[in-house]
């Protein structure tokens, strides 16, 4: 049996396994809109019948102040009006989040919490929203617009832990009739017509010019949406498998995998390397939680280059992979961490005893992923010149620097995104990732292949592939600075060895 009321293009459905037996307890998430609204009054009917209790839950998010108190307003009178109890939550934002996410993430976030709170206090069974057919069209497309793949962007689901999702199928405009055939009042956010927002931009502006041309278009994306969940959930359950199969050790910010486990039960995802590394990526995504509630994890790109370095079996190295993680790959063990700087291990030239970092001694190394060992050396002008002269000077076997040009310390970073260099022989800048493509280094290192940068942040030395500019050695240098690799393993053998 389904709880239906009539409107003029058909029934509106409450889906029966969405409700609640006798003497259950449900919030429903209100905002006074029409959404919220048409909710609360349909579920305020089915809670009067099947004898659960209904509390009405509205957030304040003290963005709107002059808006606040008709909305507040509204809900009151509708609770008084059902005969239902409500719950005011004046929240706040944080600002980090919304900073690093938007100001509409952020508020969502919070929301969330609170009402994940008010249904821990109250002992709820289910706390209830109010998005319909045409809210799931417009997430698939955001999802879309924010580059997942077609066979990833699916919509929201129905039921998600506490929270569900009864109007699903419903458009809005469907809830809008029944809203004015039974003479329930709500109020408009004025900031849905705010066009700086991309979901209003697709609500007013493409959604309805695809409508247009296509009557058959939104069909079609709700249909794939629907698809990749279904996707997405048996992805879920694999990753679960996987995850409770694999794990070796779970810290707070630290977890342990096996490697060779990992990559087995990735290819039995599907014969293909590229499947077998999308569900890998699927499960790093939910080991991988931000540091912030409502924040992104880490990017698939950076995830990708994890995956695929795991099922090639003589690819280690380390990965700063975004949103405060970082993983460490070797021949057996894939290591995840949250906190870049203890897995990177960055080592400092000239730092004062007792700094931060590892100091880099002349004639010591420090060892990256890889193998690759970094050493650095001080020598006379004279002797840096005789060097240059009998070698190649672009910086592939070592590099050579002025000493008083050099900004201390220097720091080893990995390369990350968007770092450039001033290379040597050349005039204007490069980006150091095209710079390890034309050199040939693994994809999946050159996100953590090792920079050296001093402390003005300019990029000195690629190991392996290019010197800076900055600084050179010339006539009337009389202190010079040598880096060089020192490791059989490390991309070119050892140029300079100190005395």
């Amino acid at each position: 049996m389904n709880s239906s009321l009539q409107t003029g293009a058909g029934p509106v459905v409450l889906p029966e396994h969405l409700l609640l037996a006798e003497e259950g307890m449900a919030l429903v998430a209100v905002s006074g809109g029409l959404d919220s609204t048409c909710l609360a009054h349909l579920l305020a009917r089915e809670a009067q019948a099947r004898g659960f209790t209904l509390v009405l839950a509205h957030a304040q998010h003290g963005l709107r102040p002059e808006d606040a108190e008709a909305e507040c307003a509204q809900v009151e009178a509708m609770a008084a009006r059902l005969g239902l109890e409500l719950r005011v939550g004046v929240l706040q934002i944080d600002e980090r989040l919304r900073r690093r996410v938007g100001l509409e993430a952020a508020a969502r976030a919070a929301r969330f919490a609170w009402l994940q709170g008010l249904a821990d206090e109250l002992s709820a069974e289910a706390v209830y929203l109010g998005h319909h057919r045409d809210d799931q069209l417009e997430t698939i497309l955001l999802r879309l617009d924010e580059g997942q793949p077609s066979s990833r962007a699916g919509g929201m689901a129905e039921v998600r832990g506490l929270y569900r999702r009864p109007l699903l199928a419903v458009t809005r405009a469907e809830l809008e009739q029944l809203a004015l055939s039974e003479g329930w009042s709500w109020v408009e956010d004025p900031s849905n017509r705010d066009m700086s927002f991309r979901r209003n931009h697709l609500r007013h502006v493409d959604v309805p010019a695809n409508r247009a041309a296509d009557g058959a278009w939104a069909d079609r994306v709700l249909g794939a949406g629907e698809l990749a969940a279904s996707e997405a959930r048996e992805l879920d359950a694999r990753a679960s498998r996987v995850f409770a199969e694999q794990l070796e050790f779970a810290g707070s910010t630290q977890l342990m995998l096996s490697r060779r486990r990992l990559a087995e039960a990735a290819l039995q995802t599907g014969p293909a390397t590229r499947e077998a590394a999308e569900g890998l990526v699927w499960l790093l995504q939910r080991l991988c939680r931000p540091e912030l509630e409502g924040d992104r994890g880490p990017g698939r790109r950076a995830l990708g280059a994890v995956a695929e370095a795991i099922l090639c079996r003589t690819e280690s190295g380390t990965f700063s992979m975004g949103a405060g993680w970082s993983a460490r790959l070797d021949r057996d063990w894939l290591e995840l961490r949250r906190g870049a700087e203890l897995l990177l291990e960055p080592g400092t030239v000239g730092a004062a005893e007792g700094a931060s970092g590892r100091t880099l001694r002349l004639g010591e190394g420090i060892t990256w992923s890889g193998g690759i060992q970094l050493a650095a050396a001080q020598v006379t002008g004279t002797d840096a010149r005789a060097l240059l002269a009998s070698s190649p000077g672009s910086g592939q076997l070592f590099a050579a620097f002025d000493l008083d040009g050099v900004v201390l310390p220097l720091q080893v970073e990995p390369s990350g995104l968007g770092k450039s260099i001033q290379p040597f022989g050349l005039s204007g800048r490069r980006k150091v990732r095209d710079l390890l493509s034309e050199n040939r280094i693994p994809r999946a290192s050159r996100g953590t292949y090792p920079l050296v940068i001093d402390a003005a942040g300019d990029v000195l030395w690629i190991p392996g592939v290019r010197a800076s500019g900055k600084a050179p050695v010339g006539g009337r240098s009389t202190e010079a600075l040598i880096l060089y690799t020192v490791a059989p393993s490390a991309p070119t053998t050892a140029a300079f060895e100190t005395n």
